[in-house]
């Protein structure tokens, strides 16, 4: 018996040894996670999206972006957005970091501006928005990454929004283009890129003539050039820019006339790439990458519910059915309040030439428009995406003969925490 009993103390004192070795070593575990992850400069709440990685987060690689804050002027009654990627101190044309609109947080400061892209929106666009919908505005933060300054012009048509040969002649006429370049101190002769969308990917083969453009990318057009510009010269050349063609699939008619399209100016010998877009899922990882104003939060009420009320709109895979344009969507949109910023507004008066106001062209709030863009993006037909913009950027920047390194050294962003750190450190 007294062995028994002594027995019994003894498991009694391991185990109540154990229990406070156990709880440090949770304790432990915590406080490594903290470390790890926790980004001890922050000093405001974050976004998940936003809490690990700065610029990218999770396997697949995907940026993350707020939306930007873009400079605006205006010059001959045209309406520019813009923003300056950032620049090193030791820049000779470290000056120009300051004049509105910077692109970097500093990490990645570039010697020097190293080109222009001019990018023409889409109809029921305008300038501001390649800086605040998701889809392109991760494309303008991969440009500014690479150390290209991002310019980008509102149509003169604000009942549309769509362009037409006025606003090129216009912007010719008035050296627009070359006004703006000179008030930010940038040199004359800097490579030019064009970019567009839909109406404004079509206006590019206007635009290349009077705007001068080494290289060019249309987006969801089968705009091509002209049968008298695709004429050889006395050299034997065609004396067009670089071409490239994004596409989606989705859109067979399309993109049956880019494959001719370049089709034809490849027999020419002009630089021509195709990049075709799949639909891909609308997935809770997707909307919380892409929409981190949204949050993972309301993402995952927004998708919980259209598979539960709105069996039409998405497949079990989060595979989008229908399309925003059937007009399916509005009630789910209206349900989770993504016009409700707009209570902010009422009363206020409207937003002066050049200045980023609180409603999207369509006349929603911006997260109601950033929804929409994902929407559509997702479902592959018609809109613009951000797919392909490391190979996009390199084709255009290879073609303009801007020196830059390929896309792979930009493939990873900055992990916040001490992880980030030794992480960082490890692909440098």
């Amino acid at each position: 018996n007294n062995n028994n009993n002594n027995n019994n103390n003894n498991n009694i004192l391991l185990q109540s040894r154990s229990v406070p070795r156990i709880l440090g070593a949770l304790g432990f575990v915590a406080i490594l996670y903290i470390a790890f992850t926790y980004d001890f400069s922050l000093r405001e709440p974050q976004l998940r999206a936003s809490v690990l990685f700065s610029d990218y987060r999770s396997s697949h690689n995907q940026m993350v972006t707020p939306p930007l804050e873009p400079t605006g002027v205006v010059i001959a009654n045209t309406e520019l957005f813009y923003m300056l990627p950032s620049i090193s101190s030791t820049s000779s044309s470290s000056s120009t970091s300051s004049s509105g609109g910077s692109g970097g947080s500093g990490d990645d400061d570039i010697p020097a501006v190293l080109g222009v892209l001019l990018f023409f929106h889409g109809c029921s666009h305008g300038g501001q928005d390649i800086f605040r919908l998701p889809e392109h505005r991760i494309m303008a933060k991969s440009v500014l990454k690479r150390g290209l300054a991002v310019l980008s012009i509102t149509s003169s048509d604000r009942e549309t929004g769509c362009w037409s040969e006025y606003d090129i002649n216009h912007l010719g006429d008035n050296n627009i283009v070359d006004k703006w370049i000179k008030s930010v101190n940038l040199p004359p002769s800097l490579p030019r890129i064009g970019m567009g969308a839909s109406s404004g990917g079509s206006i590019l083969f206007s635009a290349y003539k009077v705007l001068g453009f080494q290289s060019m990318a249309s987006y969801v057009m089968p705009e091509g050039f002209s049968k008298d510009e695709l004429v050889k010269g006395p050299d034997g050349k065609v004396n067009l820019p670089a071409t490239a063609f994004v596409h989606m699939q989705l859109d067979r008619q399309t993109a049956e006339s880019v494959n001719k399209n370049a089709g034809v100016l490849r027999s020419l010998g002009v630089a021509t790439k195709v990049f075709p877009v799949q639909p891909h899922a609308f997935t809770l990882e997707l909307c919380d990458r892409r929409l981190p104003e949204i949050g993972d939060r309301r993402c995952h009420i927004f998708l919980e519910q259209i598979q539960s009320d709105y069996p039409g709109l998405l497949d079990k895979h989060n595979n989008i059915l229908q399309s925003y344009f059937s007009g399916e969507w509005n009630k789910p949109l209206e349900d989770n309040k993504l016009d409700d910023d707009l209570r902010h507004y009422i009363g206020a008066p409207p937003t002066e030439k050049g200045q980023v106001g609180p409603l999207q062209f369509s006349g929603h709030a911006w997260s109601w428009a950033a929804m929409v863009e994902e929407i559509s993006a997702s479902y592959g037909m018609h809109e613009m995406t951000c797919e392909h913009r490391n190979q996009v950027l390199d084709f255009l920047m290879t073609n303009a003969n801007i020196d830059f390194k390929p896309s792979s050294s930009h493939s990873y962003g900055r992990r916040r925490g001490l992880l980030g750190i030794l992480y960082q450190q490890s692909i440098e």
